[in-house]
């Protein structure tokens, strides 16, 4: 699919607003693991060249890594009271 706009965007406010819909959607489906997928899959594909800083921005704001996941165990597993 290319990168289209049904219409020119002139209001920055508006393209906000827009932005933040599609954020709420994709966090209230739970749907950031597939986001991040779908960035990784076309982050080098020559169609999106002109986007790489803002597909990594995206991708470093959506993706959580193995140390999330871990420091997150461990803080539950500490909450808990360990073993």
């Amino acid at each position: 699919m290319q990168a289209t706009l049904q219409r020119p965007v002139t209001n920055e406010l508006y393209l906000y607003k827009k932005i933040m819909i599609l954020t709420e959607f994709l966090l209230d489906q739970n749907l950031e693991d597939e986001y991040v997928d779908y960035l990784y899959s076309i982050k080098n594909k020559s169609i999106w060249a002109d986007f790489k800083e803002e597909i990594n921005t995206a991708i470093a704001e959506f993706e959580i890594t193995d140390q999330q996941i871990n420091e997150a165990s461990t803080k539950l597993f500490l909450s808990l009271g360990g073993i």
